[in-house]
């Protein structure tokens, strides 16, 4: 099967695929500690240096959440 990607194409996809991840992962942890997701959403989008709404963006369109508020 023939990848119709370009570079940048599949250096985002793979970007996405570990911001997924990361939240994952870390978003139980902290809201074990008390925190709201927002807290996670805060510290992924420092660690790939991107906005917050690119993050909660991002998580939107992989299929992880509809709403922030709605996680709990």
């Amino acid at each position: 099967m023939k990848d119709y990607l370009t570079d940048f194409e599949k250096k985002k996809k793979e970007r996405n695929q570990a911001i997924v991840s990361d939240f994952r992962k870390l978003n139980p942890i902290l809201m074990e500690k008390g925190y709201r997701p927002y807290r996670t959403v805060s510290r992924l989008a420092a660690k790939y240096k991107l906005t917050e709404a690119g993050i909660r963006s991002i998580l939107k369109r992989e299929g992880i959440i509809e709403k922030l508020s709605n996680l709990s």
